[in-house]
C-alpha cells in the first residue's frame, strides 16, 4: 500500500510579491533598493526573503514615501502585509496606515 504524501501548506511562492511587483516596474535591484533603505544589497536580500531579517518600521516608512514619489498609489499594507493574509481576512480586518510626524496609527475601512 502506497501512503499519499500530505498537501503541503498553501503559502505565497515568493515573500513581500507586491513589492516586488512594484520593483520590477521600476527595474529595481536589490541594490537600489538597499541604498533606499540606508542598507547594504546582502542586507535587503536578507529582509525581502525573511531569512534572518526583518524590515524595520523606519525601512517600510523609506520603501513606502520613495514609491509614493513616484506617483505610485501604494500602502504600507499593500508592500508588506496585504500577501499574508487571505481576502477573507482582510475583508474582516482594518487597514492601518502609517504617518511621519504626528501620530503614526490612523485606521480606515477597507
Amino acid at each position: 500500500m502506497i501512503k499519499e504524501k500530505p498537501p503541503l501548506p498553501e503559502k505565497p511562492l515568493a515573500t513581500f510579491p507586491e513589492l516586488r511587483a512594484v520593483m520590477a516596474r521600476y527595474k529595481l535591484t536589490y541594490t537600489d533598493m538597499a541604498q533606499v533603505i540606508g542598507t547594504t544589497m546582502p542586507t535587503f536580500r536578507n529582509k525581502i526573503n525573511k531569512a534572518g531579517s526583518e524590515f524595520t518600521f523606519d525601512d517600510m516608512l523609506n520603501i513606502y514615501d520613495f514609491f509614493k514619489s513616484k506617483g505610485e498609489d501604494v500602502s504600507i499594507n499593500y508592500l508588506f502585509f496585504a500577501w499574508k493574509f487571505t481576502n477573507v481576512n482582510k475583508e474582516d480586518k482594518p487597514t492601518w496606515h502609517f504617518k511621519k510626524g504626528g501620530s503614526p496609527w490612523t485606521q480606515s475601512a477597507l
